[in-house]
């Protein structure tokens, strides 16, 4: 199709090489262990021909099958940042039929705010959070001290905070990651987006 891209498939372990290991988020590789630990895998025998592991896996019931397709599908599908108007529509949306809420699943911490530069930390805080306050006096502090709070923040919401700075915590993530409550139409154009050398592109 001309005026969109398709989904590639590519069944391959992915790694960062450029990653700082030790701050590795690993919540979603245990998310996904666990996802194949309750996946009937009886069939898969070794021992038999494949003629005999494919009838094993033919007498499984629907919903077993499913699951099996839904992970294999999960695990070989390639993700795509792209927010094009007019080529990725299809893939906007197949991105929030996936996950309508990466909230729901996956929480900001110290790992991804010290991917973001100091100035980007307080303007979150600032106009996203609306922690006016809490950003002019932190603006004198290390970006470690920084980075801290905000892992505190995001990790329990302090008690002081307004009923509105409260939700915008529990809502918030970088832009480019951002499905819920956001209409395709309403992204914005390829020309606004950052360039990859940016204080955005660089965080997400």
């Amino acid at each position: 199709m001309s005026v969109t891209q398709a989904i590639k498939i590519d069944a391959r372990k992915e790694y960062r090489s450029h990653a700082k290991m030790d701050e590795i988020d690993e919540t979603s590789l245990e998310q996904v262990a666990a996802a194949h630990d309750v996946l009937d895998l009886s069939w898969l025998d070794d021992t038999r021909s494949p003629a005999d592991q494919f009838a094993a896996f033919r007498a499984l019931e629907a919903g077993e099958k499913a699951e099996l397709v839904a992970f294999a599908t999960a695990s070989t599908t390639q993700s795509c940042f792209a927010r094009d108007r007019q080529r990725d529509s299809l893939m906007h949306a197949f991105e929030i039929e996936i996950m309508p809420d990466i909230r729901a699943h996956w929480t900001p911490n110290a790992a991804l705010f010290n991917r973001f530069k100091k100035a980007w930390l307080l303007r979150i805080l600032g106009e996203d959070l609306g922690l006016a306050q809490e950003a002019v006096t932190l603006a004198s502090s290390s970006k470690k001290e920084i980075v801290a709070f905000c892992d505190k923040l995001f990790a329990e919401p302090f008690a002081t905070l307004t009923d509105a700075q409260r939700a915008a915590v529990a809502a918030w993530c970088p832009p480019m990651m951002q499905t819920a409550g956001i209409a395709f139409d309403e992204a914005e154009p390829a020309a606004e987006t950052p360039e990859p050398d940016s204080e955005v592109a660089q965080a997400a």
